[in-house]
């Protein structure tokens, strides 16, 4: 039983990378980019002088189209002063993101056109798929069977409130978004009959029938009037 789960095993690890093999036909590529890891700078100097002028190569190869053809020969210049910066003012990033996002952020590193360059493409590359999913789970809650002829520019600004927006949202910033939508346009005004302390129907009715001034909006257990309408929950 034990070497059938290891040959099981064996043959699943294989065939998955077997499948990472295929979607990422240029694994060089993305290897490159761990030049850009001060974990991995050799402390001793002279291992250090050849370090990371293959995967550098690999990268300018790859992307130099991408560059300024007339700063792309500094390019192991630059390299040069980076990677001995790397051990001394990036000695406190702990990944090659860190390093990435240092370099486009800091003024400092200005001159550094073609690595900066670099590093604007390695931080595009998605290191997991979680974000995607996230926006799936989003579009499934949003776009329902109910809702199923929802427009793209609509379902858009939703699924960005959705995913981007404040997680709680204040009474007064509630109210000043509703004015701001119903002054937009030109809307219909809608009635629903809601439970209010009246026991009698036909008041009910005749509510729900007469033709009201304002709009009301509800924000989790509160209602607004436009208009100096009041209305009951």
């Amino acid at each position: 039983m034990k070497s059938k789960v290891s040959s099981l095993a064996k043959n699943y690890v294989r065939e998955t990378c077997k499948e990472i093999d295929s979607r990422f036909p240029e694994p060089e590529v993305l290897h490159g980019f761990k030049v850009f890891d001060p974990t991995t700078v050799p402390r001793d100097r002279e291992a250090r002088k050849t370090y990371g002028l293959v995967e550098l190569n690999v990268l300018l190869d790859k992307f130099g189209p991408l560059l300024d053809p007339s700063t792309i020969d500094q390019s192991d210049a630059e390299w040069d002063l980076l990677r001995e910066k790397l051990l001394t003012e990036f000695d406190s990033c702990c990944s090659a993101a860190d390093v990435c996002q240092r370099l486009i952020r800091s003024p400092a590193y200005c001159t550094f056109v073609n690595l900066r360059a670099l590093a604007k493409i390695a931080l595009t590359i998605p290191l997991a798929t979680a974000w995607p999913e996230r926006g799936f789970s989003a579009l499934k809650r949003i776009k329902t069977q109910q809702r199923n002829r929802i427009g793209d520019e609509l379902l858009s600004a939703l699924l960005n409130v959705a995913m981007n927006g404040p997680e709680e949202l204040a009474d007064e910033d509630a109210l000043a978004i509703a004015k701001e939508w119903k002054e937009a346009k030109h809307r219909r005004r809608t009635v629903s009959i809601r439970t209010r302390p009246s026991n009698d129907l036909k008041d009910d009715l005749e509510l729900a029938d007469s033709e009201l001034r304002g709009d009301e909006f509800e924000f989790d257990g509160f209602v607004e009037s436009i208009d100096n309408d009041t209305f009951w929950l």
